[in-house]
């Protein structure tokens, strides 16, 4: 059974508690100093924000860079990408959090070898000094909720209540950098990409209307993780020929051609950017796309964007390349046909001019 639509149908239930829950109480008004967006619409920043906390939280490190480039051309500072990996691993674990730091050091270095210079962003607020740890913690965590936190569960494990408000509200929420709407959108979008935390996706979607975030806001959150819940079904395989493809793309053979079957099947993977060359197949190919958004194109013919769940097939000795995005990655399984022991083939690239026209 595929559970992705019964858990969307939750977050939906949730979103709606926590309008309900809003219209009801009175809300705290945010910190002094946070950015209230008034507008109906994330911003580019927000929903980059969204994206960069989803992949860190599914560990989708294929599509977790293409966000963080988005993210860096949209404005984000480079600490404000900083601090939301590092604040993730308080709701998605250490290994997850130190994973998207490592592809974020990888990104940026790529850019700067692209002659990309990104802007540092302001540095972390000191500790006040008229306050420990836990009573700034304490207070900021007052401040989100709109009331003293407190539980049974906080009674049975008291450790866990001093590390909350020490360490996740006193020194993460309390280092600056980030605005409290933004901590909550990176926040839901983590907790709306896993299974399980409902009750705390439902508690930061009230925390988000607190600090300014409207319910078409949260809405927009959850959309945007639905469309990128994807993960992968099959491991990457190996890294594809650059004789034969443009940027970097993965392909796993499943499947090859034996006596059963006159046909192999492949799992390619094709991070943003990446195609084909074209080329042609003797007795033609199909492709079933799994995950993301990509072109397909015939010689002669407007190209055709494809997307998750997209069935493409390719006639006999028809000319045509297939490829990802250009800020979007694609994964797709190909069943290609032998005749005379040959499955395919490959002639010239697509030229960049070609792919880019694709885009505008």
């Amino acid at each position: 059974m595929n559970s992705k639509p019964f858990k969307f149908l939750v977050l939906g239930a949730l979103l709606v508690c926590a309008v309900n829950f809003a219209d009801a109480t009175e809300t705290n008004p945010p910190k002094q100093g946070d950015t209230i967006v008034n507008s109906e619409n994330l911003s580019q920043k927000q929903q980059s924000m969204a994206l960069i906390a989803s992949f860190t939280a599914t560990g989708d490190r294929m599509n977790l860079k293409v966000a963080l480039n988005d993210g860096l051309n949209a404005g984000l500072s480079i600490n404000e990408i900083k601090e939301i990996l590092v604040q993730m691993y308080a709701y998605t674990g250490f290994p997850r959090s130190l994973n998207a730091l490592d592809a974020f050091m990888t990104t940026l270095e790529e850019r700067k070898q692209k002659g990309i210079k990104d802007r540092a962003g302001k540095a972390p607020l000191l500790l006040p000094k008229d306050k420990s740890k836990l009573e700034l913690g304490m207070q900021i965590q007052t401040e989100l909720i709109g009331a003293p936190v407190k539980g049974a569960i906080y009674d049975f494990a008291p450790t866990i209540d001093i590390f909350l408000k020490e360490h996740l509200f006193g020194d993460i929420f309390g280092r600056g950098i980030l605005d409290y709407q933004s901590r909550e959108i990176a926040t839901i979008a983590a907790l709306a990409s896993l299974d399980g935390v409902e009750s705390q996706l439902r508690g930061h979607l009230r925390i988000g209307q607190n600090v300014g975030l409207t319910p078409a806001q949260e809405e927009q959150i959850l959309a945007l993780v639905k469309r990128d819940d994807g993960k992968a079904i099959f491991p990457k395989g190996e890294k594809a020929a650059a004789d034969y493809f443009t940027g970097t793309a993965w392909v796993n053979h499943l499947a090859s051609r034996d006596e059963t079957g006159n046909f192999s099947v492949d799992d390619v993977i094709f991070e943003a950017g990446s195609r084909n060359h074209w080329h042609t197949h003797p007795t033609g190919q199909t492709l079933l796309v799994t995950e993301g958004e990509g072109w397909y194109q015939e010689w002669g013919k407007a190209a055709r964007k494809i997307v998750k769940g997209d069935t493409v097939v390719i006639p006999a000795n028809v000319k045509h390349w297939h490829g990802a995005a250009a800020k979007r990655g694609m994964t797709h399984i190909a069943i290609t046909g032998f005749r005379d022991g040959t499955a395919v083939t490959w002639l010239e690239p697509v030229t960049d001019a070609q792919y880019s026209n694709l885009e505008k």
